[in-house]
Formats: C-alpha cells, structure tokens, sequence
C-alpha cells in the first residue's frame, strides 16, 4: 500500500512493506527530506508486521495523500454573518440543554451560532441574563452547554452582574457580529433586603458604583467567539476583584490540555481549557502568550481573569437546581481528590463521553421470511446520543493506559457530587462567602501559594478588561486546540499518517487518533491527554501541534491497536513527522430476534443496548446528524436484526421492544476479529387488550429543534413498541404515512399529525399541541396562526377551542420557565391550590403531565392539574374535563427516547388498521387514558347498574347510599421494572398508599390469590373522582431507560396513572366538586354546570 504526502510541490510516496512500522515510519521520514540531527531522531516502538500484498493487489489500493497544505473547514464557508432577535419557534436550537426561548439573542456566522440571555429582571436567574445559554456549531447543530457566565469574583457567591441593556446589537461592515450589553454589579443578598424597602431607596442599593459591560463578538467564517467584559469603578472607593468565566459544559465533560478528563479540582495552568462530546467540541483561551488559570471538576469549569491563585484552598459547592430540576437526591459528603499525573478511575460506574468515530451497525431487512446477515445496505436513521455507564478498571500508569483518559469521565460526573459551584474562598467585595451557603466541602489544598497576582484593586475612575477566547469545533477536537495555537501565536508543527487494518492494509476511516504528551513531557511520566484528531475518508489524518514529544494512539469501535503507539518528537529542524498505525480486522456481534408467536419464525422489531463490563472500553457509536441505525450505546432493528461492530472487551447486551415485553439480558466476549452471535426470541409479557399504545407530539427535522428524521422516528417506534405516532412540529402537521410504507413497517406503526404552537404575549407564554390534523385543518390553522400571531394565550386557546371544536388542545410543558402555560400563575405549594381569580380558562383538553424522562417535574405539575380538575367542575360555564397525559416529545437521537412515556388510549379499535383519528380525540377527551413510562395499572370500578366491575377511566358511576367505591386494582409488569407502591387518590388527595411485596411474575397486584385480593375501597361524601398511581423507588429502569441528564432528575424511575373515575354521589348528571372555605373548612355552593364528557 501507498501513503502519499503532499506539500504543494513536494510529494513523497511511501509503500507498506512486510517490515515493522519502525521502519515503515524511517522510511517517511527519509522520503519526505526531513531529516534530523541524530541527537534528536524520534523514537518510534515497533507496531505490527503488515503483510505484504502481490504487485496486482498493490494496483489496485487506493493510494492515500495526506495532504499538509490548508486543512477543509469544519463546514463550507461562504461569509455570512448575522446578529437576530429570536421571534419565533423556526430559531430555537436543538438539545437537551437547549434554553434559547423568544427574545433571545443570536450571533450566527456560517461555522457558529450562540444565543445570549437578554437582559430582563422578570426572567428566571438561572441560567443569567447577559450569559450564553446554546452554542451549536453548525455541522451537528446541537447544543450541548448549560451556561457561560462571568463572574466578578470567584470568592464570593453574593456578588453577580446584572445587566440592564443592550448597547449594541448589529454586524459591522459585513464582517463580525457584535453584541454589547451593560449593567452593574449587584449584591444577591442586599437584592432580598430590598424587597422589603420603597422602590425609591431599592433603586439605589441594587446598583453597587461599579459598571459593568461584555462585548461579544464573531467574525465572519471563524470557528470562536471574542469575549471582552470591562469593570469600571465608579464608586468613591477602592473595590477588590477576581473575575472568573463561570462554565457549565451540560452534556459534556471538562477537559483541561495536559491534564485530560474532568479536571483535578485544584486550579492548574494551561493553554487552553475546554469540552468534547460527540460531534461538539468548544475550548477557552486568554490572547496572546497569557497562560489560563482554571479550576475544572466533572461538567464545570471556572477559567480565571488572572494567572495567580486566589486562594490556595479551592471549595465546591453544589448549585441551586433550576426550575426545570429535580431537587439533588443526594450530595458529597467527603472530599475527593485527584493526582493530575493519574488516569482518572473509580470504583463505582461512571458516565463516559467518547466522541470517537462511529463504526456503523448495519440494518437488516428481512430476506424471505429468514433472518440473513449483510445482505442489504443501511438505511438512514440518526438514533439518539445518551449517556453510558461502564466502569473503569484501575491499571498501573502506563502511556497506553493514560490515553483512556479519552474515554472515562471524572467519577463527579457519575455521582451527584459533580453538581458544583467551583468557589475560592477569600475576603472579597460582596462580605466573602455568602454566610447562608452551608453546603460546601473543601476538596483539596495547593501545594505552594502562588506568587502571581490574585486579585485586582480597582482606584475610583480606574477599569479592568478582561478578554477571552471561546473556540467551537466539532469531533475533531485538534480543530479547537489548532485554534488556540493560532490565535495565541504558538509555532506549531504537523504530525501526519494513515490508519490501516492489519493483514489487508485497506485504510480505515474514522479512527481517533488520540495525543498525549506536550512541550513539558519529558518521558520520566505517563504522558498526559493533549488533544486527537480523526482520520478521514481514505484512512489519513494531519494535526499541528506545538513543539515537544507526543505519543500517538488510533482507536476506533470494534477494533483494537496492533501493539503499542508512537512517540513522536517534533522540533524546529523537523516540524513535520509521520506515522502508520495499524488497527486489528473488526470485531462484530450479529443480533437476531424473532417473535415466538408468530407461526413461522418471523423478525420482530427490537433495541439493542450495549454495556461494556469493568474493564472493557464503554461503546458508542455515535451521535448526531446523519448517524444510522445506532446512537451511543444503543441499536435499533427495526428488522429485527442487526450486525453491530464491538471492541474486544467483555459485554452485557440487553434486547428490548417496550415494557409490553420482557428484556433479554445475555454476556458476551468478543475476541479479535471474530464474529459472534446471539440469536433469540423475544416474548411478551402481557398484551393489553381493548388499547392502543400513542406517543403524543413527537417532532422531526421540520421543527428546529429536533434532529430526528422522520425514518428515526418510524424506526424507532417500531422498535420501541409503540403503535401510533402523533407528530408535534411547530407549524406544521408532518405525515409519517409515506415513511412507514417505504421501510414497510406498516405492520407495527401508524401515524396521526398533529401541530404545535408556541404563543407569546402579555408576559405568558404556551407550548400548544393540537391533533389529529386531518385534511384541510392544516391549512386553515395556518391561516388561523397567521390571523392570531400577536395574541395572547388565553386568548389564542379561546378562539383556537370555538373555531376547531373536533381538535384536541393539549398543553406541553406547562412548567418550563419560558415556554410553560402554568409557570408564571401563583400557585400555594402548601395547600397545593390556585386562586379561583388566577385560574387559567379552560380552553384545553389536555395537559402534559409528564414530559420525557423529566420525572423529577412530575408531582409539581400533577398538584396543579388536580386542583385545575377540581376547579373546572365549579367553572361559570360548561367546560371540557382536563385530561392528564404523558409523552417523550422526541426529538433527539438520544435523551427523549419514543414511548417513554406513553399514552394507552381505551377503545373497541385496538388494532392498527382500524384505529382512527376519531378513535384517538374521543378517548383523550373523555379521559379513556392509562399513561406510563413502564408500569401497567388497570383500574376498574364497580357499577351499580351492571353489578360488576365494568367501569373504566373515564366513566361516570353512583355509589348509592352506602358512599364507599369499590375499585379492582391489578397492575402488571415486565420482568425488567419493578413495582413498590401505588397510591389511589380522591379528588388529587391521597387516600391510601398500598407498599407491595417484590414477586416474580408478570402480575406484580395483587399478590395473594385469594379472592377479592385486588379489591381497594375509597369512601366518599361527594361527588369527585379517583385516579391510581402507580410507582416504584427500588429499581431504575436503567439500561433498558437510558437516565437522564443530572438537571432532570438522572435515573428513571417506573412510574403510570390512570385516567380518572368519576363519581355522581347526587345523581344529578353532573360532577360538582364544591370549594373549601379557607376558614372553617366547609364546602362552598356554587351551581354545577361541567362534568366529564
């Protein structure tokens, strides 16, 4: 095989032989003329033999060109440059972390795009105004950060900017994207104070004589964003700093050039601190030969404004959760400590970020009735990017073991304990430490003081600029670190070569070539994490890096190194060096399944989720735009088959379709360059007669927000069990009918459009979702939208309800802190009740109880649909009954999985091919709904009229004189989710909280036998209505359930409710729930005009 290599007019070509890469290596670097001194020569360690080919096959290869001249963009550039308000749903920005809402602000160039906080007092603090809440690039377009905030003084948590305007918002000369905003300082706990003084005296205490401004700035084509934050004193008095870049990765992990993976929690100092996870990568950066001071641990960061250490005992402290979190279940409690020289381990699994190059399963369509292997091409679907976790082993330090730093988050990100405020604890403006804050743990202590400065004395008149860099790449994280290089003027030189397979020789595309090394390392240690890079299509790859010794390693799913890696010297004499890696034949385990009941063995749908066991690299195969049939950890097979590439290493493989069947669990071992096979069937646990399964809202590529396609989302329902897709786009009712009949999986999906609004006006705004839209609704909402587009919701959701009375109106995400219909209404958490002057009209059918794996959300927004419920019964004038429902919201590969939850609708049509919108409207609206994200209650009452149990959610009953209701409870579940309680509530009010015993089978309730066992009682005085909960605090559903981000609530946990039941005690034909009287507790009379439909 040839390697080429280009310097414009110099080429050297270089041919594998049947000799060590030692000599391959010698040999490139006698070909390209850069000889070194003998002194200097680097040092390579034998690799692998490479077999040799015959003159014919020689012909044949392509010939590699490693082409040193200027690298290709991370996407086209074509000099576009733009600075916007965000006004509608088209400009949000993809990600689970995603806050950009309406009104926010945008600089975009063809490479980047960043959305700041506006400034606004009447917003949540968290995250800030004036901060960067999304930075995308634009390759894969998913956000990943939390936040980027500055902060003027890392030793105190009292004081903080707070901006008022913007000064400047436009792009100058066609050329850089400004935006300029201006505040002050301001003291958190003065702020408190003042609420209880007169505006006028406020006025003056909230403005603390320093000002404060931040330019932010992109110029055209560039990968980084300028960051320039000016303190200006303008008090009569000295004032003391030390500003700090506050940085919150979200998805990704921190890491520090030289010291790799999760921080050391200590400050250190380096040439650039920065973040990778998938196909993102960002980095941060002080001008000029400035080195960058910086405190990381797990996800956070805090880069210093100076190069001294403010203090010599460095402080977590973990944060206040947003609205959107669950409260922390738990928090450290003991120091933890890391030895920066050290590859990070732990004892216990840890979350594991690898943006490595994606080795593509291949999905398999059936081939007449038989399961076959590699008979057909991929098909297109982007699965979802989620987080893994696999223990890390401990080894001895070695330079091969230190490059799994690449690999192994810090154990903060694994345990709640990554949730920290990076503090250094002095005296400082503001009173020091925030004496209310009693949470914080000393972590770990400098050795030696710095004798650098620490803080800065601001005279009366005098400023402090402090400037920064915020760099943006994508999976080649040597993007972000060539830009650093670059703009702080580091002479760099360039290392190239060319990954193969051994035996054939053939390139290999997308191997990571992971760096470790510097200008500091002298080999009498294991080298630390620099940077990587990936080869490209034809097995090549090119880094520029500064002068130093390297050690180089390739790596790439379902493949291992042949040998050792390579060290490598680079030096003035000889910038430019080359390398050959050799990378063993691939390794893959084929996957079939086929379902059991079927009268001939035919493929049945499923998901593969793969867990590398202690001491086996973690998989992931990717994530993002354009990735296939896998995302991370996770396979789809919508043909019930699949051959997935896995690294040598030992495996835990779990084969699931939804909580209708059970999970097969089985361990494998795969060897190198073998192919293994599981084949198996997969049975159902229970099968839920007169129901249909829905997925409520799911969106795709139409909306901006998602990256989901629709053959992701047909693909992935299939294969997750759910029967009926309802789309969710914003603006548009997206038909997944044609997708479903080009895969052919008409079988097991059908889909329902539907359409989705955000409404904003008079300081509220609402996520709409209305459904099913069918025909020429989609135009005339169209038509509707654009007649309605200024406003308010309320408004919006009464002419909406009078003009398209067959629609469902269903409210999503009624808490979110800028998009929740609910979230700015008063609500007493206390007696868990609205103000009747505060209650919203009842201009929807629907509410969006539970939002994806956001359990940790679900008991705030489950008070308030009681007492709206309630309410509704006593409401002026007939309104519909509120229905609470569950949906994923899909719309990532990875974080908003289809079906969890789901809704299963009651009805006669429970078969595909008979269910129809009509089906779908009239059992939302009449409440016929159980929802769960695992778990499945069957809650029956018993009927006078009938004399049996017959009585459903959703159904009116009279329990006579004798005011007890009796219910027959069953609830059932896979093997795989557990069940520990379940709660049957009157009128939203828990009257009995069962605790059930763990037995081994489907039925987990009743768990005696005898009769009646299943028979609960509510008594009643009223009229009202009964739901049943159903929940488990033993076991996550975890792998089957990938967890959710920290943020909201990590694990998920088995959680269903039923519809309600609803009890008539009067007679009358309508439900009345009279209020209580705040002060003696007795009912109120109001006319009854509403009940259940």
């Amino acid at each position: 095989m040839r390697i080429m290599v280009n310097f414009g007019t110099k080429e050297a070509v270089v041919k594998f032989r049947p000799l060590v890469v030692i000599l391959v290596c010698l040999i490139l670097s006698l070909l390209s003329g850069c000889s070194s001194p003998p002194e200097e020569k680097p040092r390579f360690k034998p690799a692998a033999t490479v077999t040799p080919k015959s003159e014919a096959q020689e012909e044949r290869t392509t010939t590699p060109v490693v082409r040193l001249e200027k690298e290709e963009p991370m996407v086209p550039l074509h000099g576009n440059v733009k600075s916007y308000v965000i006004r509608d749903a088209r400009q949000l920005v993809p990600g689970l972390l995603a806050d950009a809402a309406l009104g926010d602000l945008v600089l975009e160039n063809d490479a980047v795009k960043v959305v700041i906080r506006r400034p606004d007092p009447s917003l949540p603090a968290m995250p800030p105004s004036g901060a960067i809440i999304d930075i995308s690039n634009q390759k894969s377009q998913a956000d990943y950060l939390n936040y980027f905030e500055t902060i003027p003084d890392v030793e105190t948590t009292d004081t903080k900017i707070r901006f008022e305007r913007v000064d400047a918002f436009l792009v100058e000369n066609q050329t850089t994207a400004r935006l300029s905003l201006s505040g002050w300082l301001s003291s958190a706990s003065s702020e408190e104070e003042n609420h209880t003084t007169d505006s006028a005296n406020s006025a003056s205490a909230q403005k603390p004589k320093v000002r404060v401004t931040t330019t932010y700035e992109l110029p055209k084509d560039a990968p980084y964003l300028l960051i320039t934050t000016t303190f200006v004193n303008e008090s009569t008095s000295i004032v003391s700093l030390a500003p700090a870049d506050y940085i919150d990765w979200g998805e990704g992990v921190s890491f520090t050039e030289g010291f790799g993976i999760g921080g050391t929690g200590t400050p250190v100092s380096s040439t650039w601190v920065g973040t990778f996870v998938d196909d993102f990568s960002a980095g941060v950066c002080l001008p000029g030969n400035k080195p960058l001071t910086s405190v990381s641990s797990g996800r956070y960061t805090v880069a210093l404004a100076l190069e001294g250490l403010p203090s010599e005992q460095v402080v977590l402290r973990a944060p206040t959760p947003t609205p959107l979190a669950a409260e922390p279940t738990y928090q450290s409690s003991s120091p933890i400590k890391f030895t920066p020289s050290l590859p990070i381990t732990s004892p216990r699994p840890e979350t594991m970020y690898s943006p490595t190059a994606r080795t593509l399963p291949t999905m398999i369509p059936p081939q007449r009735g038989e399961t076959e292997y590699n008979k057909a091409l991929p098909q297109p679907l982007h699965p979802t990017n989620t987080l893994q976790t696999a223990r890390e082993k401990s080894t001895s330090v070695t330079a091969e073991t230190s490059h799994r730093q690449f690999l192994s988050a810090s154990s903060l990100v694994a345990k709640k304990s990554e949730l920290f405020d990076a503090e250094l604890h002095t005296e400082s403006l503001g009173g020091g430490v925030n004496s209310k804050d009693k949470s914080e743990t000393a972590v770990s202590d400098s050795s030696t003081s710095s004798p650098k400065k620490t803080r800065i004395q601001l005279k009366p008149g005098e400023k402090f600029v402090f400037t920064r860099y915020l760099i943006i790449g994508d999976r080649k994280l040597s993007r972000v670190s060539e830009q650093v290089f670059k703009l702080k003027g580091i002479q760099t030189g360039t290392i190239a070569g060319v990954v193969v397979e051994e035996h054939t020789n053939k390139p290999i595309a997308g191997a990571e070539i992971r760096i470790s090394g510097g200008p500091s390392w002298n080999e009498k240690f294991a080298p630390r994490a620099f940077t990587k890079t990936l080869t490209g299509a034809d097995g090549t790859f090119l880094v520029r890096l500064p002068y130093g010794n390297y050690y180089l390693t390739a790596h790439k799913v379902g493949r291992e190194m042949i040998a050792a890696g390579q060290k490598i010297a680079l030096f003035r004499k000889s910038p430019e060096q080359y390398v050959g890696l050799v990378l063993s034949k691939e390794s893959v385990l084929q996957v079939a399944v086929s379902d059991p009941e079927a009268a001939t063995s035919a493929p049945l749908p499923a998901r593969v989720s793969v867990i590398a066991k202690p001491g086996t690299e973690p998989i992931d195969w990717g994530y993002g735009p354009g990735s296939s049939p896998a995302v991370r950890n996770v396979a789809y097979m919508p043909y019930g088959a699949a051959s997935l590439p896995l690294t040598p290493g030992n495996y835990r493989v779990y084969i699931s379709r939804g909580p209708e069947y059970e999970a097969i669990e089985q361990d494998v071992v795969i060897t190198r360059g073998t192919t293994q096979k599981i084949v198996t069937t997969l049975p159902r646990a229970y099968r839920p007669a007169g129901m249909i399964s829905v997925d409520l809202g799911v969106m795709t590529t139409a909306s901006a927000v998602s990256l989901l396609t629709p053959t992701d989302l047909v693909v992935m329902a299939a294969c997750e069990g759910v029967s009926v897709l309802v789309t969710g786009d914003f603006d548009k009712a997206t038909d997944l009918s044609k997708t479903i009949s080009q895969l052919q999986l008409e079988k097991y999906v059908k889909c329902l459009p539907g359409m989705r609004f955000v409404v904003s006006g008079r300081g509220a705004t609402a996520n709409v979702l209305v459904y099913p839209v069918i025909g020429e609704t989609e135009t005339k909402l169209r038509e509707f939208r654009s007649r309605t587009r200024d406003y308010s919701p309320d408004v919006f959701l009464a002419e909406l309800r009078k003009e398209f009375p067959n629609l469902v109106i269903e409210i999503d995400q009624g808490l979110h802190p800028m998009f929740g219909y609910l979230a700015p209404i008063p609500f007493d958490e206390q007696f868990k009740k609205y103000k009747e002057e505060d209650v919203p009209p009842p201009d929807f059918h629907a509410i969006q109880v539970l939002n994806g794996k956001c359990v940790g959300e679900f008991h705030d927004i489950l008070d308030r649909y009681f007492d709206l419920a309630i309410k509704r019964t006593r409401w002026h004038e007939p309104a519909p009954a509120l229905t609470p429902l569950g949906s994923s919201m899909a719309r990532l590969p990875y974080g908003t999985e289809v079906g969890y939850p789901r809704v299963y609708v009651l009805t006669i049509h429970d078969t595909l091919d008979r269910f129809t919108d009509q089906d779908l409207a009239q059992a939302i609206v009449n409440q016929r709904v159980i929802v769960t994200n695992s778990l499945f209650p069957k809650l029956l009452a018993y009927a006078p009229a009938t004399r049996n149990y017959s009585a459903q959610p959703g159904d009116v009953v009279d329990t006579g004189t004798t005011g007890a209701l009796p219910m027959k409870i069953n609830i059932l579940a896979a093997s795989w989710v557990s069940l520990s309680n379940f709660d049957l509530t009157w009128n939203g009010k828990t009257v009995r909280r069962i605790q059930v015993m763990p037995v081994n089978r489907v039925l987990r309730y009743p768990v005696r036998k005898q009769p009646d066992a299943d028979v609960q009682y509510v008594y009643v005085d009223g009229d009202g209505f009964a739901n049943l909960i159903a929940f488990s605090n033993r076991k996550s559903l975890s792998p089957i359930v990938p967890a959710s981000l920290p943020d909201f609530g990590g694990d998920v946990w088995p959680i269903a409710w039923t519809g309600p039941i609803f009890v008539d005690q009067d007679r009358n034909g309508k439900i009345y729930i009279p209020a209580e009287s705040p002060e003696s507790g007795k009912k109120n009379t109001l006319p009854s005009q509403t009940g259940p439909h």
